[in-house]
């Protein structure tokens, strides 16, 4: 119940009184895997970033389940993606795409941490790996259009960029 009431609590923007709810039920049971990653989100969102990447290395550490270590191992991406740590959310992100291969978010997040690297030739990598398994993802193409403009393929970033806009992603 008290960790129901803490998602209401942040929910409803009361982020300070979810923060205390959250960490009393970590003291209580420090295995909650789901508690210490809300309460590391909450940690982040109030600037404590320190201890929002203590609670979410906790989380990692503890007993669960596949799908949800790789939510967490996303989640500490963005920490260190937001922290300017790229290096640290590229390594964090490969962990959460060994979790889950095909999960689109994930992937979409590697590649635009190799564009923010400026390494163009790696994202377009990731990028045509992901339109073989997802023909229809309108992002990728706008990213890979990005991509091969940097590579100086303007006619490939003009081919992408027309399929991005017609929303034909064939």
């Amino acid at each position: 119940a008290k960790y129901q009431q803490a998602l209401c609590k942040i929910h409803l923007g009361q982020e300070e009184e979810a923060y205390h709810d959250l960490l009393q039920l970590v003291e209580q049971d420090p295995d909650h895997h789901q508690a210490l990653s809300q309460l590391a989100q909450v940690c982040f969102s109030l600037g404590d970033k320190t201890m929002a990447l203590v609670h979410i290395h906790r989380a990692l550490e503890s007993d669960c389940d596949e799908i949800n270590r790789a939510e967490y191992y996303f989640i500490a991406t963005n920490f260190y993606s937001l922290s300017g740590e790229t290096e640290m959310a590229l390594e964090f992100v490969e962990q959460a795409i060994q979790l889950q291969p095909s999960n689109q978010e994930y992937l979409i997040k590697r590649a635009r941490l190799f564009i923010k690297q400026h390494q163009y030739a790696y994202a377009l990598s990731c990028l045509n790996q992901l339109l073989k398994q997802m023909p229809f993802c309108r992002d990728a193409y706008f990213l890979r259009a990005l991509c091969r403009k940097q590579l100086n393929d303007n006619t490939g970033a003009h081919l992408d960029m027309e399929r991005f806009r017609s929303n034909r992603c064939e």
